[in-house]
């Protein structure tokens, strides 16, 4: 049973809870990737957040917006879908509400017409596409807004929490929402300084399973280093070319770089490092050293262990 909801559809807002951040100069990219969004005889507002400092400048100026949304609309629910072909694409709608409270529509209820359903739609939003959604079934690619353009938003502030206000006016036949990447490019005032890359603390652990971290400064041999992963860092992340170790900057011992092992036993894997002691440049007075390097995406991290060099 289909019931439409007139005059009382349910705004919810959701936290997202995890939020995935790429900082460029200029230009940032933040994304909402789960838990899954549905939305069913509703209208559901899904937030990401651009940050002063972290993506842009305070009194930055927005001059370009591109959003990509990934999405299924099915009859039944997003976890049990129904063997009822009938999904009711032209009930559906998409808007983009900048911080500053300007909602534009990137897709307008009734701009569908295919009721079958169609598993894994990603569609792009661009003021240079060639073209707009149109009705019938939909389908993946890259599509200007069917309201006002994306260019609407140019010399607003970026900085602040962006809305997807998902729409779905009949219930029954769920629209889910897994993923949407939201890009913004702006210019920063006249008189900013350059914004800087965030550095990711990560845990390491020198000499795995030793209490004291004894280091033999005259050593001719090499120092185990181990990059702990966890829930929010995936070491297979990892760019194994860009690793080093110690004051003096020292690379990997080994071609490889490294291997995967788990050493602290928490059944996450961690990446595990030599480095030749000499040199490392690891000093008599030292209390500390670090591992730093990149992800494969470019973000920088660091991660600091104590040390008690020897002789």
């Amino acid at each position: 049973m289909r019931l439409k909801l007139l005059g009382a559809l349910v705004f919810g807002l959701l936290t997202a809870s995890l939020l995935v951040g790429t900082v460029f100069a200029g230009s940032a990219t933040q994304s909402y990737t789960g838990p899954e969004v549905e939305i069913d005889g509703a209208i559901m507002a899904t937030p990401v957040a651009f940050t002063e400092g972290v993506d842009f400048h305070a009194g930055s100026s927005i001059t370009d917006v591109d959003i990509t949304i990934y999405w299924t609309k099915t009859a039944g629910s997003c976890s049990a879908p129904s063997a009822d072909s009938s999904a009711f694409y032209d009930e559906l709608g998409f808007q983009l509400q900048s911080p500053s409270g300007t909602t534009i529509t990137l897709v307008a209820t009734g701009t569908y017409g295919s009721d079958a359903d169609i598993d894994g739609i990603i569609t792009t939003f661009d003021d240079g596409a060639d073209g707009r959604p149109a009705g019938g079934t939909p389908v993946s690619g890259t599509f200007r807004p069917t309201g006002s353009p994306l260019s609407t938003f140019n010399g607003e502030d970026p900085l602040g929490d962006w809305y997807l206000i998902s729409t779905d006016e009949w219930s029954g036949d769920s629209l889910c929402l897994s993923q949407f990447d939201l890009t913004v490019n702006a210019d920063p005032p006249p008189d900013a300084d350059p914004v800087t890359d965030v550095v990711l603390t990560v845990e390491i652990d020198i000499k795995p399973g030793s209490e004291s971290n004894a280091i033999n400064r005259k050593g001719k041999g090499v120092i185990p280093v181990a990059i702990l992963g966890s829930e929010t860092f995936d070491v297979a992340d990892i760019d194994m070319t860009t690793l080093t170790f110690g004051p003096h900057g020292a690379s990997p011992a080994h071609n490889s770089g490294g291997h995967i092992e788990d050493v602290n036993e928490d059944g996450i894997d961690d990446l595990v490092s030599h480095y030749r002691t000499q040199d490392t440049g690891i000093m008599g007075g030292d209390v500390e050293a670090c591992v730093s390097g990149q992800t494969l995406s470019g973000t920088p991290f660091e991660g600091c262990d104590s040390v008690l060099p020897i002789h």
